[in-house]
């Protein structure tokens, strides 16, 4: 009788691994090497017979190599569509690429990823991100990717960068802590100069200053983490200097020690990694366990003033009020309940204050305090309206504010006397309620329940 024969060709199930090589589907395959079925009806091979890949290496059975297609080419960081096919050299502790571009050449790329040693490789590919591993735990995992990063951008210059990274970047996968980058962090009292010279020999300086009327009161520490691409957070690195305040606002200001830049000549992150795009401040109250997140540096586009060149041996002075604020005469009106006006003059002898804006405080009107904006905080007179108080002896002073509403200087006691202008008490104003002090001003004394305290 007559043999059948049987037609198999559709081998689109792939390679079946979980089945006896007897039961397998006609459509699977029970073994495969070097073969592509991926369309119906066709069996191809795995890249091209000529222009091969050939590195003299030892390779283990199952490991090795690993291919992935990219947006940019490693040859030269531009974008266009490549193809890679990597390869693991575990003897020269290296991992190499086979590249293919998007007009059809190929070749070796011209970087390596070094593992430091032999190592058995293993890959992963994510987010435009090559990660590779050691499966004999001996070298540390890493990651190669495009960093495009423009550092420090100033506004002053039309938002230029001081630094500019784009480039592939081999480095170790771990996100570290500047501690572990070998970065040096200090926090550091700026109430009366910024930090020195000196100071700037540690790579992260945190400066403060306080003013009185806030809700910092304790014992506190602070510390600071990189913050990679992908907004990933690495380990806190603290300072061991503590800050004691009482009823405080708290002020900080960030300084980052660089190399001096070209700006785009790809060199190294001055804080130790490509990655690293922003600083995270936290801080604890002194024998607390915990951090608490407290503010936020973007170190490409800054705050809303961008970032500013800062040199230690001439800036120390910069930005630190110097000079004065006098009520140098009395209201134009001095009747009592008058709507009149009051001459603010302001002293300001400091560089650092060019398009600075902030706020006239006056205490001793009617309404008391009253907030008057400014629009320079420059040397000059600014005329504040105001209602004066009831009459009789009273005392006028005035507080000059940054834009955060913290205290830069204030005045002198100026004493006024209000004359009767025979003028009914102010609507809303009971004088027999013991609380309601709106047509006394301001005596000088926080501690005098017939005054009002600023």
């Amino acid at each position: 009788m007559p043999k059948k024969s049987l037609n198999i060709n559709p081998f689109h199930g792939g390679l079946s691994e979980h089945s006896d090589a007897r039961d397998i589907q006609h459509h699977e395959l029970a073994a495969v090497e070097n073969l592509t079925v991926s369309d119906i009806g066709k069996v191809r091979t795995v890249g091209r017979i000529n222009d091969q890949l050939t590195i003299t290496s030892e390779q283990t059975a199952g490991s090795g190599s690993f291919k992935y297609a990219s947006d940019r080419r490693i040859s030269d960081g531009a974008e266009s569509p490549s193809r890679y096919i990597v390869q693991g050299d575990s003897p020269n502790g290296v991992v190499r690429f086979y590249e293919k571009k998007a007009d059809g050449t190929t070749g070796l790329a011209n970087q390596t990823v070094s593992m430091g040693g032999a190592f058995k490789p293993v890959y992963y590919y994510a987010d435009g991100v090559l990660r590779i591993h050691d499966a004999d735990f001996t070298r540390n995992s890493k990651w190669y990717g495009y960093v495009d990063s423009d550092l420090y951008q100033e506004r002053a210059n039309s938002n230029t960068p001081i630094h500019t990274i784009t480039e592939f970047v081999s480095t170790d996968q771990k996100l570290k802590s500047f501690g572990d980058l070998n970065r040096t962090f200090e926090v550091r009292d700026a109430s009366s100069a910024n930090p020195s010279d000196g100071n700037l020999s540690t790579h992260i300086n945190l400066a403060y200053w306080t003013t009185d009327g806030g809700e910092w009161s304790g014992i506190y520490e602070f510390g600071v983490c990189p913050v990679y691409k992908g907004n990933q957070e690495g380990p806190i690195t603290e300072s061991s200097t503590k800050i004691a305040l009482s009823e405080d606002k708290l002020s900080i200001q960030l300084y980052i020690k660089n190399a001096s830049h070209s700006p785009a000549d790809d060199a190294a992150h001055d804080l130790g990694d490509d990655r690293i795009i922003g600083v995270n401040v936290y801080f604890r109250e002194n024998g607390t366990e915990d951090f608490y997140f407290l503010k936020s540096f973007d170190l490409q586009k800054g705050g809303k003033d961008g970032w500013l060149k800062y040199d230690g041996s001439s800036h120390t002075a910069y930005g630190i009020f110097a000079g004065s604020i006098a009520l140098n005469a009395d209201p134009s009106s001095t009747a009592s309940y008058a709507t009149t006006t009051i001459v603010a003059t302001i002293t300001n002898s400091a560089s650092g204050f060019t398009g600075r804006k902030g706020f006239l405080r006056v205490v001793g009107g009617q309404v008391s305090p009253v907030y008057f904006n400014l629009d320079s905080l420059a040397t000059g007179s600014h005329t504040v309206p105001i209602v004066n108080p009831g009459p009789g002896s009273r005392k006028f002073k005035l507080a000059m504010l940054d834009e955060d509403f913290n205290k830069l200087v204030e005045s002198s006691e100026r004493q006024v006397t209000i004359t009767d202008s025979g003028s009914e008490y102010p609507p809303g104003y009971d004088p027999d309620d013991p609380n309601d002090y709106s047509n006394i001003g301001w005596d000088g004394d926080p501690d005098d329940s017939t005054g009002v305290d600023v």
